[in-house]
């Protein structure tokens, strides 16, 4: 079974105040530039956190690119499944 996506979580938001806008766009631009090099990896951003939808792409990889962006806790890989 493939990846389908990766979580990724943001680190000190509560600290951000009325900049937390401000930094969610910068994270989420900052992860776009990174993950450049995969055409097919889209990202959304939200305020908790950002979705890395793979569309195909290897995991490994795009979690060895993300883990050079500053900003991010964490991240994990999500498998998407059908409802029974």
């Amino acid at each position: 079974m493939q990846y389908s996506e990766i979580m990724i979580r943001y680190g000190e938001l509560s600290t951000k105040g009325k900049n937390r806008m401000r930094f969610i766009n910068k994270l989420r631009n900052n992860i776009s530039d990174v993950l450049s090099i995969y055409p097919q990896v889209k990202v959304t951003a939200d305020r908790d956190r950002a979705h890395a939808y793979l569309n195909g792409a290897d995991y490994e990889p795009v979690a060895e690119s993300l883990k050079q962006v500053f900003g991010i806790q964490n991240f994990s890989p999500v498998y998407k499944v059908e409802n029974p």
